[in-house]
């Protein structure tokens, strides 16, 4: 089994504020936090802005040319 990393980009079924649907997500733990948890945190992706971004939220920019 592969082990995820700082930075991948993974694929699943993750809850949204209006559905669960498979969404993707970029793992945002650190390389420490991965090996002394069991469990992995994800910012989840989308296109979708908030109405009103908090300080949890990141806007990507020129991410179409990425």
């Amino acid at each position: 089994m592969n082990r995820v990393k700082p930075v991948d980009v993974v694929v699943g079924m993750l809850p949204g504020a209006a559905e669960t649907k498979v969404r993707p997500a970029v793992v945002i733990a650190s390389d420490t936090y991965l090996v002394e948890r069991p469990d992995v945190l994800v910012g989840i992706l989308t296109t979708k802005l908030p109405r009103t971004a908090t300080s949890m939220d990141y806007v990507l920019l020129d991410w179409r040319s990425a």
